[in-house]
């Protein structure tokens, strides 16, 4: 019971002295529940090969999220082409008072979108 209160009155008084009180907090509650210790990824498996050393791992990893990044930004970039697809045929459409069929329209952004 004793320790207890010490405790609370320990981290208390850090919250209280500290900067930032939430980081404080959740390092306390870390702490206390034992998740305070930091993992090391000792060995990655990249095609078939297992790596070990830590520089080389951290840039396996930031090869990886940079390809993420990346193949969204590409997709994206996809995204408003088909877009811009659309608005023009609908622009075109409606200046020429043209009817379309809509399958045409589906088929011709969905070829776009395979080159």
């Amino acid at each position: 019971m004793v320790i207890r209160k010490a405790k609370i009155i320990e981290h208390d008084k850090l919250i209280l002295n500290s900067h930032n009180k939430v980081k404080t907090t959740w390092d306390i509650i870390n702490k206390e529940s034992g998740r305070n210790k930091k993992r090391e990824i000792q060995d990655l498996k990249v095609e078939g090969k297992k790596i070990t050393d830590q520089q080389t791992i951290a840039g396996t990893f930031n090869e990886y999220f940079v390809a993420i990044a990346e193949n969204v930004k590409r997709q994206s970039k996809n995204n408003l082409i088909m877009m811009i697809m659309i608005i023009w045929i609908v622009i075109h459409i409606s200046w020429n008072k043209l009817s379309i069929n809509l399958t045409q329209v589906w088929n011709v952004m969905h070829n776009n979108k395979r080159n």
